[in-house]
């Protein structure tokens, strides 16, 4: 009944449970268990990028993950964010191979594994947060109209989605069904700030005000250096995911709930991660065959 009565789905506070059972109940030790989810994220993420040939990718997207001010904080922070972050990685970088694989940039010889993640870590985050729900959504259309465009794995994407939705919808309807969970809706606080005010907050909160600058900076020398024009519309869905979020979250607000705060849209940093060190990583590759050349 602890479990029901909270506003959150289980999934966390269930693991925490039997964590706290084998390893005890210290701050030290509870905190902890959040470190484990961003270590586990991270290195999970940066295994996959490597495996699959993207070394400097993953070399660029781990530091930006691991270091982000976000996530240093979340790690000593008894809390679900953690976890969700850790897994809304791990799922964000399989969403990335799967879009490689989309546009033959990649051959998944296995590709119902790759489906099977996207399975795991959407019905793991849809079972820890709430408005996990909105990205996975969004990630789910996205992947699917690209599919759609390039004809390439849209029964499996279809599939893993569907299979993610339905674990929601009969969680949330248990929850409401056994512990009254709509009934409290906007009950406790509701964010009292513009919406204009939250969108950009979740967006400054992915690196932080200094973290933006020092990514402005990098980013402008790539364009002046590189005109990276072609390869942002190459990966243009991962930012089509964020928007269509923003676009949803908007919905709700206005619609539905104002229970937000931007810490509860993490799920989207990954993906701008992955954006930013896409970029760079090129960027890294082609500074480099200049270097080459002009020793040549």
């Amino acid at each position: 009944m602890i479990i029901l009565n909270d506003n959150h789905p289980f999934l966390y506070n269930l693991l925490l449970k039997i964590y706290a059972h084998v390893f005890g109940t210290s701050d030290f030790v509870l905190r902890f268990f959040s470190t484990i989810w961003i270590v586990f994220g991270a290195i999970v993420s940066f295994t996959l990028l490597h495996k699959h040939g993207y070394k400097i990718l993953a070399l660029s997207y781990t530091p930006l993950f691991v270091l982000a001010p976000n996530t240093i904080y979340y790690a000593q922070e008894c809390r679900n964010y953690a976890m969700i972050l850790s897994l809304a990685s791990i799922f964000c970088v399989l969403l990335y191979l799967v879009l490689e694989s989309l546009h033959k940039k990649l051959s998944l010889k296995h590709p119902n594994r790759y489906f099977a993640g996207i399975f795991v870590c959407g019905s793991a985050m849809v079972l820890t947060h709430y408005y996990a729900y909105v990205f996975v959504f969004a990630a789910g259309v996205i992947l699917l109209i690209e599919s759609l465009r390039t004809k390439t794995h849209t029964l499996g994407l279809f599939v893993a989605f569907l299979c993610i939705g339905s674990i929601g919808i009969a969680w949330i309807t248990f929850h409401h069904i056994v512990g009254g969970f709509l009934y409290r809706m906007d009950g406790a606080w509701v964010y009292e700030q513009s919406i204009w005010s939250l969108l950009f907050s979740i967006i400054l909160s992915a690196f932080g005000k200094f973290g933006w600058v020092l990514v402005t900076i990098s980013l402008l020398v790539c364009f002046i250096k590189y005109k990276p024009i072609d390869l942002c519309k190459e990966y243009k869905p991962l930012l089509y995911i964020v928007g269509l979020e923003l676009f949803i979250v908007v919905g709700v607000f206005f619609g539905i709930s104002q229970t937000m705060t931007p810490r509860y849209f993490m799920e989207l940093y990954p993906l701008i991660y992955l954006f930013v060190a896409t970029i760079l990583s090129a960027f890294w590759v082609f500074f480099s065959k200049i270097q080459f050349l002009s020793r040549v």
